[in-house]
Formats: C-alpha cells, structure tokens, sequence
C-alpha cells in the first residue's frame, strides 16, 4: 500500500512540474512576441514618417522646377503638403502598421507614398471647389519618381482659407490602379471617400452654424448699443417728464390762485406817498420806513410787503415820461403795499388826522412840497374819483378822496361828507 502512494505522489509532481514548464514557455513566447511586434512597429513607423517625408519633398521640389506650384491664399505648396501631413498624419501611419507582416519593410516607403496621395485626395473631396484652374496632372510613383498622365488635367480647388487640393479627372482610374498595387483595397477607398463627403457635409453645416453664430453675437452687440441709447433716451425723457410736471404745477397753482382771486377780489392794499424829492438816492422801502416813523407808526414797518419809487407829473398823479424836458427834476412817489387793508386804513388814518408833513421835517434839506398819502386804487375807481371830485367843487367841497371803498368829501368848514 506504501509503495503505491509513494507512485502516485511521484506522478502527480511531474504532472505538475510539466504544467509549470510549459506555462512558462508560454509566457516566455508571449514576451518575446509582443517584443518583436513593438520593435517592428517602431520600424515600421520609422520608415512611414521617412517616406512621407521624402515623398512631400519631392512632391514641392517637382511642383517648384515644372512650374506647377500651387497657391492658396498666397501659401506655397509646401505649406499645404505640411497641413496635409499633419491633419493625415494618423491615417497614413495606421495604413503602414495595419499588416506589418504582410507588407515587407522595403515596402513601407511604396505604401506611405500611397497613403498620402489617398490622403490628398480624400482632403480635396472634403473641400469645396470654390474655383478651379487647369493644369498639367503630375502624380508621384511607388519608385518615388513622379509621372504625368497625357489629356489629363488638374483641378486646382480654393476653399476659404483651407489649402489647394489636387484631383484628376483622367488620372482617377491610374490612381486607383497605383493604390490597388500598393495593398489598399478599393472598397476601403470608397469607404473612405463616403466618409470625406460625410465630413464635407459637416464642415459645411459647421461653417453655416459658426456664421450664423457670429452673426448673432453681432446683432447682440448692436442690440446692446441700441438698449443703451434707448436707456439714455428714457433717462433724459424722464428727467424731462419730472421738471415739466413741476412746471405744470406751478401753473396750476397759479391758475387756480388767479381763479380764486377772480371769483373773490383781493382788496387793493397800497399807500402812496407823493412829493418825494428826486435827489432823494435812499430806497424805497427805507423812504418808506422814515414816513411811517414820522408818523409814530415804526410797528407797521413789518407789514410793508414791498415798496417802489416811480414818478409823478406837476399834478402830483400822473407819471413822468423819462428825456421829457417839461417834467424835468420833478418830484417821485412811493407805492407801499401793506399785509392788510386793515394796515392800510390805519396807516391812511393817522396820516389825514395828523395832516401833510413838511419834506424837510422828514428827510432834512429845502423845505417843499408837504409830503401826502393817498390810497392806491384801480383806475377804474380813479377815474371816478376825479369826476366825483370835479362835481363836488361845484358845490364847494375842497377835495373828495376814498376810503374804504367809498368816496369821501371835505367842505371849507373842514367837514366831511360822503357822496
């Protein structure tokens, strides 16, 4: 029974062994494989890059010496062979690494100059032809040499602000031929042309949309200015609404106090006093104050509202007429208006009862004319007044005057009588 553990122990430790042995050649291999294909593809992208190189030089060295060389907005064809090598850079090296096994590495400078004649191609497919010029077809070989197809020209295509792209028209069915030596397959070309249109469409649409973006952000612009302006406008027309309705209340105002007085006479509340000389330079409110204080009346003095000076003909009424030689260095008179009539009638009280003053006792100097007061009335009543005092000397009263409203008379017995 020992022995025959002892034989099934010694198997199932070779089994084993041989299980490990075997998955570490494996791994081994595994290694060594993924080695060998990253080594190769380095390689292989090596000789990818220097054949596209060497394929773009020669491309510009033969466009330069025959004349051929293409501009797109003031761009040599250098300057397009390097954009095309950058936007197809990815794409021609995929097709160099897709077969690394297939395609020997003498080869990889044959299909790198295929993929980039593909790639001119398919980027003059995603480019609109927005103008075309007649040239010469000139196509680089898989040697590296350059051929040119007899009938057959070259449309140069302008897009807006993208690089000229060559085609052919006679040339299209040599091109293939050529790409189908060098390993691509046509079915993938067509994929891939299919694909370019797709991408045309789309760059198309994308242009339409970026335009119509700037052109909205442009119209956003002007309608900011114009809601600036029109802010502005709204401001200043406001500021005007406001001082336009203060004026507007003004005048209500004082259409409604003209309203009220219309409907409710103010009575006249004014004093004049005549016979003011006019070499008399103070003014009238102080004229005023020294009457009044002569007067004893100096309590008054604050209810005169205002006081001005005008002239007075020889009649001690009428007004002077300014470069008039017949009322040359006359007297003035002094217009006081009062708070009240009360004030009014008080102040004409006391002056009648104390009777004229001389001009000198007031304000010094030769003596002349007595200084008077009157009461200021509307000449409607003046006129009155003068007729009523022509008809009352008729019957012998010396001067009629009004007070309160009414017209009073003095007789020579000094006793007065109203009318």
């Amino acid at each position: 029974m020992l022995p025959r553990l002892l034989l099934y122990t010694y198997l199932y430790t070779v089994i084993v062994h041989c299980i490990l042995y075997m998955l570490l050649l494996y791994i081994c291999g595994f290694i060594g494989k993924m080695y060998y294909v990253h080594s190769t593809s380095e390689t292989s992208l090596e000789l990818a890059q220097t054949a596209f190189t060497e394929f773009t030089q020669s491309l510009a060295h033969r466009a330069s010496s025959t004349r051929t060389r293409c501009f797109t907005n003031d761009l040599p064809l250098r300057s397009r062979v390097d954009a095309v090598s950058h936007r197809h850079r990815d794409r021609i090296t995929r097709t160099c690494l897709s077969a690394p096994r297939a395609i020997p590495l003498r080869s990889f400078a044959a299909a790198a100059a295929a993929a980039a004649r593909h790639a001119f191609r398919c980027d003059a497919k995603a480019r609109a032809p927005y103008h075309t010029v007649a040239h010469p077809y000139i196509y680089p070989s898989d040697d590296g040499q350059f051929r040119e197809i007899a009938g057959g020209f070259v449309t140069l295509r302008y897009g807006l602000g993208d690089p000229a792209t060559l085609t052919s028209d006679a040339s299209a069915d040599a091109a293939e031929e050529v790409d189908s030596e060098d390993g691509a397959p046509s079915d993938t070309e067509d994929a891939e042309d299919a694909e370019c249109e797709a991408l045309r469409e789309i760059s198309d649409v994308t242009q339409k949309i970026d335009y119509l973006f700037c052109y909205m952000r442009k119209r956003d612009k002007d309608y900011d200015k114009d809601r600036a302006r029109i802010n502005r406008t709204v401001k200043a027309l406001k500021e005007e609404n406001a001082a336009l309705r203060g004026q507007v209340e003004d005048l209500t105002l004082t259409v409604n106090g003209l309203t009220q007085i219309q409907r409710h006479p103010q009575p006249w509340t004014e004093v004049k006093f005549i016979n003011i000389d006019s070499s008399n330079d103070s003014t009238a409110v102080e004229v005023s104050e020294k009457i009044l204080s002569r007067y004893a009346l100096d309590g008054f003095s604050s209810d005169i509202i205002t006081a001005r000076k005008v002239s007075q003909d020889s009649s001690g009424m009428g007004a002077q007429c300014p470069g008039n030689p017949t009322t040359a260095n006359k007297k003035n008179s002094v217009i006081v208006k009062f708070k009240s009539a009360a004030v009014q009638d008080r102040v004409l009280e006391v002056v009648r009862e104390k009777g004229a003053t001389p001009y000198s006792e007031i304000f010094g100097g030769a003596d002349g004319a007595p200084i008077r007061a009157y009461e200021l009335v509307n000449p409607a009543v003046f006129a009155l007044k003068k007729k009523a005092g022509a008809l009352a000397k008729e019957k012998g009263y010396r001067f009629v005057w009004v007070r309160k409203g009414a017209l009073q008379g003095r007789s020579l017995a000094r006793y007065p009588y109203h009318h």
